[in-house]
């Protein structure tokens, strides 16, 4: 009897990063997050990193192949064989980094090698030659589980808690350079793996200090909001001082909240699409008196609301000294309680007069 013994190599794990503004997608745990670069293995047939993320889109390789090469234009490689190409995103102004991070804006998509997407390099990125620390005793860096940074970039001292046996290595953890701060509605991972390697490249030995991550640890733009009910209100109020407070407006939809940048924020309030039936408000909102954003809030007369509509016949009140004579007429223009519209007598030719709403059907004339 023969028996055959069938000798099964592993994975050669391969490092790629992006040379651009794209960065890779992945599923991390469920969740849509992004890196510009990534240690690629197999698990299952799929190519994952090597922290146990699946590559987006899926791209699946037979269970035979041991290593892969990835070319400029992402096109995934085994001997003559292809499996795929990458597909790269970019997320609103997010700066270039290695942080593993998550966003809510909606990204564009494209192909590596297409304009500043960028390419696809193999291999991690070359550094220089850290300066040694010669320090035996322990430094530990505590990362704190969310830190909201301001515009820039930002170090390990505002991330952590640190504790160094000498000021020299203090002040070179304090001062390490972790990347840029996250754009506004961005969150980002604080990845344990990637903050011990760039403490390694200060020239400390894993020996000499401590890493604490917790679960979940990120970092975030800094940001003020502006709640949905803030900007609703706002345009309410625009819209009741246009008629003198004489109409109670609603809102046909809630509108969404805004998220903005720190500093002095200032609102101004535009009427715009005004008719009888309903109005749009235009909330301009400023930061250190540079406009920002802005949202337009459509809005209607609240049930009941007194209206006269052009060609309703309408009751004329018209007032001189005290005395009061009712007579009938057509408007010829719209408005609301409190607004001043036309109406005209009849008989011919009718004489035009200004009035103010009143009541639905009820204008007044005031005669000096």
């Amino acid at each position: 009897m023969v028996i055959l013994l069938a000798t099964f190599a592993t994975f050669t794990p391969l490092a790629i990063r992006v040379e651009g503004r794209g960065f890779l997608r992945l599923d991390h745990k469920g969740r849509l997050a992004y890196t510009s670069q990534a240690t690629l293995t197999v698990k299952s047939g799929l190519i994952v990193t090597t922290d146990g993320d699946i590559l987006l889109p899926e791209i699946a390789v037979p269970a035979t192949v041991r290593a892969i090469t990835v070319g400029l234009d992402g096109t995934v490689h085994s001997g003559d064989a292809d499996y795929g190409r990458l597909v790269l995103a970019k997320v609103g102004n997010e700066p270039v980094h290695q942080d593993l991070f998550f966003s809510v804006i909606k990204p564009t998509l494209g192909s590596p090698g297409e304009g500043l997407f960028g390419v696809i390099r193999m291999g991690a990125g070359s550094k220089s030659a850290p300066q040694k620390i010669t320090s035996s005793k322990t430094s530990s860096v505590s990362v704190r589980a969310l830190t909201e940074l301001a515009p820039g970039n930002y170090t390990l001292a505002d991330v952590a808690t640190i504790t160094a046996p000498d000021d020299e290595t203090a002040e070179k953890l304090r001062t390490l350079v972790l990347g840029p701060c996250p754009a506004i509605g961005v969150e980002r991972l604080i990845s344990g793996s990637l903050l011990t390697a760039k403490i390694r490249g200060l020239g400390l030995t894993p020996a000499q200090f401590s890493v604490d991550v917790p679960d979940g640890a990120k970092v975030i733009g800094k940001s003020q909001t502006l709640s949905s009910d803030a900007i609703l209100a706002l345009a309410i109020k625009a819209a009741q001082d246009d008629t003198g407070g004489a109409v109670t407006y609603q809102s046909t939809s809630t509108p969404s909240r805004l998220v903005l940048p720190p500093g002095d924020m200032t609102t101004s309030q535009t009427i715009e699409n005004k008719s009888i039936s309903a109005l749009q408000v235009r909330i301009s909102v400023s930061i250190d008196g540079h406009i920002v954003t802005s949202r337009l809030v459509s809005l209607v007369p609240e049930p009941g609301t007194a209206m006269v509509r052009s060609g309703d016949t309408v009751i004329v009140r018209l007032v001189q000294h005290g005395a009061v004579v009712e007579m009938s007429a057509k408007a010829t223009s719209a408005g609301l309680k409190g607004q001043n519209i036309t109406v005209q007598t009849a008989g011919s030719p009718g004489l035009t007069m200004n009035a103010t709403v009143l009541a639905t059907g009820l204008v007044e004339v005031r005669l000096s």
